[in-house]
């Protein structure tokens, strides 16, 4: 019997052995498997996480940009204001300096050149120049220089002196007003100042 008893200890050691290496295997695939498993999970959360931190980078890239671009337009914006500020300030005291130019004794003559000048343009009968109230007294001095009949109003259209002239019958209006012609020099003004807004 000890025979028997040593091959069945043999038999059993062998199965122990064999189910042991067994066990060791699987839990060698267990590892594996459970390691590959984080592994392919770790790469998933990072490519998820860089995938999130670039749409969040791409919102704050926008948000800033369009920050940058509102305060921009702004900024541009407080400066046209400025610009124009500037501007009618500029105009108001050139207005100033034209008003005290029409109390000169030089302002009739300029008054009679305008009519002269308008006699060559509107020459067909039935013109009507049009003067400002505080030049009504120059009438007389206007219509000679016209030197064709012609109609005398005034109008409060004209703030800073001048003639202006119209013609139904040749459908022409002439305008030699220092209010027509000081807003000329404002577009003129703008861009040759040096203050433009870009």
């Amino acid at each position: 019997m000890p025979v028997n008893n040593e091959k069945t200890n043999n038999f059993l050691k062998a199965i122990t052995k064999y189910g042991e290496e067994q066990r060791n295997k699987i839990q060698a695939e267990v590892e594996q498997f459970k390691k590959e498993e984080l592994d392919k999970a770790e790469t998933e959360i990072l490519n998820d996480a860089y995938v999130l931190i670039q749409k969040e980078m791409s919102q704050m890239r926008l948000a800033i940009s369009s920050e940058i671009s509102r305060k921009g337009m702004e900024k541009r914006r407080e400066l046209f204001e400025k610009r124009q500020g500037i501007a009618d300030e500029v105009f108001q005291k050139a207005a100033q300096t034209l008003l005290t130019l029409t109390e000169t004794a030089d302002y009739p003559v300029l008054l009679e050149r305008y009519a002269t000048r308008m006699a060559g343009l509107l020459s067909e009968p039935g013109t009507v120049l049009y003067l400002r109230e505080q030049d009504s007294p120059l009438s007389s001095r206007v219509q000679a220089a016209f030197g064709k009949s012609c109609t005398i109003k005034t109008t409060d259209e004209i703030k800073l002196g001048g003639i202006r002239g119209y013609n139904a019958a040749m459908g022409l209006i002439a305008d030699e007003t220092l209010d027509s012609k000081l807003e000329e020099q404002r577009e003129w003004f703008i861009e040759n100042c040096g203050m433009q807004v870009v």
